[in-house]
């Protein structure tokens, strides 16, 4: 029988994660609009058009302030994201009867581990949702979750991919055409974060009302 005297209420903890998911959302989108004002104006360099050096310099410090908040910004939020994903594994595991394959620590711990971090935290995301299903107990194991977790994860992949890609393009950047390209990857880069910050929010969302109604429903059974 699950035990839920050790779960744990996150509801504030999911509105704070969500806040900054939806502040990582609006600075993504200062970043495309920064990054397609680069776009423009090494277009104009490239078609051979005058562009001052002023120009230049502004487009280089806003490009370097607006970075810099948003990487303090995707930290705070990726913390934020890692210590609720905690949580959250540890109260499946209060929600149900059978011990879990994937430890509260673990559930965390695979984002780190490089190339199985492209399907673990998926299959931990998954695992978490089954448990956490209002709808199954004893059978929890064969409910489906959420279209959420793929869309969610389906982000996090892309992002993983097109953000090293376009790392790369940056650091080996030598002409012209060059920073040109790199600055329009670059844009696709900063609408998949957007997306994947939707799709993050809608995953908390998602989770947090699953577990909150499994929890209510097995504290009153079980009174």
């Amino acid at each position: 029988m699950a035990d839920p005297t050790d779960f744990r209420d996150t509801s504030t903890l999911s509105l704070v994660l969500k806040s900054f998911l939806g502040l990582y959302c609006a600075f993504s989108l200062v970043g495309l609009w920064s990054d397609w004002l680069e776009v423009r104006m090494l277009q104009r360099m490239v078609d051979g058009a005058f562009v001052a050096e002023g120009e230049a310099d502004a487009n280089d410090n806003r490009q370097l302030v607006i970075f810099g908040a948003a990487i303090v910004v995707y930290l705070m939020t990726a913390v934020l994201f890692l210590r609720w994903t905690y949580l959250a594994s540890r109260n499946a595991r209060s929600l149900v009867a059978e011990k879990l394959e994937y430890s509260p620590g673990w559930a965390v711990g695979w984002f780190f581990v490089p190339i199985v971090n492209f399907w673990k935290p998926y299959q931990v995301m998954i695992e978490i949702f089954k448990a956490s299903n209002p709808n199954m107990d004893d059978d929890w194991q064969e409910s489906s979750s959420p279209p959420a977790t793929s869309r969610w994860w389906t982000m996090w992949v892309i992002a993983i991919i097109i953000g090293r890609v376009s790392s790369r393009m940056s650091m080996r950047a030598k002409t012209l055409d060059d920073f040109l390209a790199s600055s329009q990857v670059s844009l696709v880069v900063d609408v998949v974060c957007v997306a994947l910050g939707i799709a993050a929010i809608s995953l908390v969302s998602s989770l947090q009302t699953w577990q909150t109604e499994k929890y209510d429903r097995i504290s009153t059974a079980t009174v």
